[in-house]
């Protein structure tokens, strides 16, 4: 009876139909990156888990089976194909985007403490004027070091993702030494 009851609720609970719809929109050659719990380094799969240290791989999308993503990671090499059990994400590039706020961010601070030294510095043999080379360097450095890593980051683009929904539940049976099967159901919120 147990039997039975595991396997009606992993044949209902099974993510392979789910998978292969939710990810079939994603069109062949389309960028991808993948997050995933296998070792790649050799070109293949070779070592899988779910327990194995997660790795990222990009590639251009091929096709998904009912056990496996198929997608071209390296270079003049054979499609990699990974298994959906060590699958834990799938981002697809959406375009790009720019880092003029990030750049803005960083020039500010750098402006900010690069002015306050060369302030400080000008005036330290200066015994009358203790600090205020410092205050006018870090007023003047503040906004140009803003100005300028906001051009600098403008010019910068990097990748924008957005990840493909995989599955909203994950069902595995696992045999167990003893004979017995156990199901392990997992939930993604």
């Amino acid at each position: 009876m147990r039997i039975a009851i595991v396997t009606i609720l992993a044949v209902l609970f099974a993510p392979t139909d789910t998978w292969s719809q939710e990810t079939e929109r994603v069109e062949p050659g389309r960028q991808i990156r993948v997050t995933h719990g296998c070792d790649v380094r050799s070109g293949s799969a070779s070592r899988c888990s779910t327990r194995y240290r997660v790795a990222r791989t990009a590639g251009a999308y091929r096709h998904v089976s009912d056990d496996s993503l198929v997608f071209d990671a390296f270079v003049g090499a054979a499609p990699l194909s990974l298994p959906l059990e060590a699958v834990h994400r799938i981002e697809v590039v959406q375009g790009q985007k720019s880092r003029w706020l990030s750049g803005m961010g960083l020039g500010l601070v750098v402006g900010t403490v690069g002015g306050a030294v060369i302030g400080y510095a000008a005036t330290a043999d200066e015994p009358s004027l203790p600090g205020i080379g410092a205050v006018a360097g870090l007023v003047l450095g503040a906004p140009v070091g803003l100005l300028t890593g906001g051009i600098v980051g403008a010019f910068l683009k990097t990748e924008r993702w957005q990840s493909v929904p995989l599955h909203d539940l994950r069902a595995t049976v696992a045999p167990q030494t003893d004979g017995r099967f156990a199901l392990g159901l997992s939930a993604r919120f």
